[in-house]
């Protein structure tokens, strides 16, 4: 069933990509891609050449940096630029189905599954990426898994990996920070009990 519903989601994110133009939001990483002294921060690297690290005082280019490869193979076209989102959304929702099995058992992991596969607000921002959020998502949930792995197992290497993730999504995108407070707060309410 969760593979089905994960089925469904692409089946309609393919349909809807080629749909409507590009927004500005989804597109801003391809332009510090080729110009990246017109983002906010750039540096240099091997052999003189400049590459982006921050777009916006609140927008990092860990999007410009995973799709340098991919621009450079295809080219800025709609399947280009949409179906890597669209797909980093299904491992989204396949790692949370994951993760809640694991914490809570197969009944949450299916409720969950089936209604982030078919939340239409969830399937728009999925294959548009106006946000972009996508990348935030899916950082998080990896970033929760690996806590959850460090919880279990006291390595200290999941920690670290933990850390690097919401680093990671703190880079992406300032606006994380709004998923690591809620988190926080989350663990006071829940866990506080067993600490004090």
């Amino acid at each position: 069933m969760p593979l089905a519903a994960i089925a469904l989601f692409l089946f309609y994110g393919f349909l809807m990509l080629p749909v409507v133009g590009f927004q500005t939001d989804e597109i801003i990483f391809i332009h510090a891609l080729a110009h990246p002294q017109d983002a906010l921060a750039w540096f240099h690297y091997f052999g003189g050449h400049d590459a982006p690290y921050m777009l916006m005082s609140y927008l990092g280019a860990l999007k410009s940096w995973l799709y340098a490869p991919i621009m450079a193979l295809f080219g800025p076209t709609v399947w280009a630029v949409r179906t890597p989102v669209l797909l980093a959304a299904a491992l989204t929702i396949l790692l949370t189905g994951w993760f809640l099995r694991r914490i809570s058992g197969w009944t949450a992991a299916l409720i969950t599954v089936s209604l982030l596969a078919t939340d239409a607000t969830f399937q728009v921002t999925a294959v548009f990426d106006w946000g972009p959020v996508v990348l935030q998502n899916l950082l998080h949930i990896i970033g929760l898994i690996l806590i959850v792995k460090w919880y279990r197992e006291k390595k200290p290497a999941l920690l670290f990996l933990a850390g690097f993730t919401f680093g990671l999504g703190l880079w992406n995108k300032a606006l994380f920070l709004w998923n690591l407070s809620g988190m926080a707060v989350a663990l006071i309410v829940v866990a506080l009990p067993t600490i004090i």
